[in-house]
């Protein structure tokens, strides 16, 4: 049987999650440096941060985060990280996302958290998010991704997600 696929399921077979390292830092530093005004609209970005390709190759360094980047077609259109991974005690992680403004709306940070998701179960007890109260678009990758709203301080939502 030979059956359509739809733009939604074509995005989602072509998206893909890659550990970020230094050798991707010019491409990381131009997704941010291209979208800095779009990520900046809900606080997801600091407008000084990541200001040139030093600073990216610093942050890829650390360990506070493990970052993945999202990949489709080769190119990089977004991240998602984990943080807070330190917190081993309650086996709690954040989970932080960002996908370019042309690549917005097309389902793909849905599937890169559910992808993510899926490589984290059993590691983690728990996934932790935020969103800005404004950002609807986020609100409901948490909640297809299963991340339930927990509560509100200031201009964000909080999600949990039990693994």
């Amino acid at each position: 049987m030979n059956e359509q696929i739809s733009g939604q399921e074509q995005i989602k077979q072509k998206v893909e999650l890659k550990t970020l390292s230094v050798h991707d830092a010019e491409n990381y530093f131009k997704l941010i440096d291209d979208n800095r005004e779009y990520f900046g609209n809900f606080d997801n970005l600091d407008p000084n941060k990541y200001q040139n390709v030093k600073e990216v190759v610093e942050v890829l360094n650390s360990s506070d985060k493990i970052r993945h980047g999202i990949y489709r077609g080769g190119d990089l259109i977004g991240t998602i990280n984990l943080q807070g991974i330190a917190r081993q005690k309650d086996k709690t992680a954040e989970i932080g996302y960002l996908v370019a403004e042309k690549c917005a709306g097309q389902g793909i940070a849905t599937e890169a958290l559910l992808r993510l998701i899926g490589d984290v179960h059993g590691k983690f007890k728990f996934l932790i998010a935020d969103a800005h109260i404004n950002n609807i678009a986020s609100q409901k990758v948490l909640e297809k991704a299963g991340f339930e709203k927990i509560g509100i301080k200031g201009d964000k939502y909080y999600f949990k997600k039990v693994l």
